[in-house]
């Protein structure tokens, strides 16, 4: 009996696997929706972790490199990856590890850029702004941009 409800989970784990890479928590979450009991849910979790078919970390890693191709910032990675149910210190240290201020900065001017190509007059400080607010970018970086693009205005 135990094992025929370990195998239910496990297989519905297992199918909820097949679109895509999950998190352990997306995981629970799904196989608490089909009714699983929470010892069950732990010990599949455990056993996919353990054979690798799912790792957070390997999750973060994927996301993170997902976000920095769509030039998404430093928040809007730290919240996705939160609503996810990811650990706080595992996002901190992947942060830290695979996010460099350099290549966040070049994603941020390039949006900037986007923004003055439709060959008008430059773009305003708080269209910028709301800009680089709205990808995730931290305040710091966007005071640091706009006053720059301002200086380089005058």
């Amino acid at each position: 009996m135990i094992i025929d409800k370990y195998a239910d989970a496990r297989e519905d784990a297992l199918s909820y696997l097949r679109s895509r890479d999950r998190t352990s928590e997306e995981i629970r979450l799904q196989l608490k929706k089909k009714d699983h009991q929470d010892p069950i849910i732990d010990e599949v979790i455990a056993d996919l972790e353990e054979s690798g078919i799912i790792s957070d970390s390997r999750y973060c890693e994927n996301f993170i490199q997902e976000c920095l191709g769509k030039r998404r910032g430093r928040r809007f990675i730290k919240a996705g990856l939160e609503n996810k149910g990811i650990d706080g210190g595992l996002i901190a240290d992947k942060l830290e590890e695979l996010l460099d201020r350099d290549i966040e900065r070049e994603n941020a001017e390039a949006e900037i850029g986007k923004l003055g190509q439709n060959g008008s007059k430059p773009p305003a400080s708080a269209k910028i702004a709301r800009r680089l607010s709205y990808l995730g970018y931290e305040t710091d970086l966007i005071f640091e941009l706009v006053r720059k693009h301002n200086d380089a205005g005058d």
